[in-house]
């Protein structure tokens, strides 16, 4: 396998797994505003308690690192991306440059199955 085909292959599992993790996160974070609701919390309260990134152990994205802030960046991507992947593999990534990247963002945002 070349070395082109191979960083396509990470980067389309990188960019993948991301987009799967903002889903989950969005998931979440609509279950426990859900909960909070029903509790009593007022609305304005929830949605400042829905950004504390402590409620989602597993599943917390900052803002600029959602899927639709990463699908909608114009600059830096490949920093943003970068970023996103020292928050889920703990180091930063190499496989990123930014006209490979927006090619695989656009065909993943219009890809319903991910």
């Amino acid at each position: 396998m070349s070395s082109n085909s191979l960083n396509q292959e990470k980067m389309t599992e990188f960019l993948t797994e991301l987009k799967e993790r903002d889903k989950q996160f969005q998931q979440d974070k609509q279950e426990i505003r859900a909960d909070f609701l029903v509790r009593g919390i007022c609305e304005k309260e929830v949605d400042g308690l829905l950004e504390d990134p402590a409620l989602f152990p597993e599943t917390w994205l900052p803002l600029h690192l959602r899927w639709n802030a990463i699908s909608a960046a114009d600059g830096n991507l490949s920093a943003l991306l970068s970023e996103a992947a020292k928050l889920l593999y703990g180091e930063a990534s190499d496989i990123v440059n930014d006209a490979q990247a927006r090619a695989f963002i656009t065909k993943l945002s219009k890809d319903n199955t991910h």
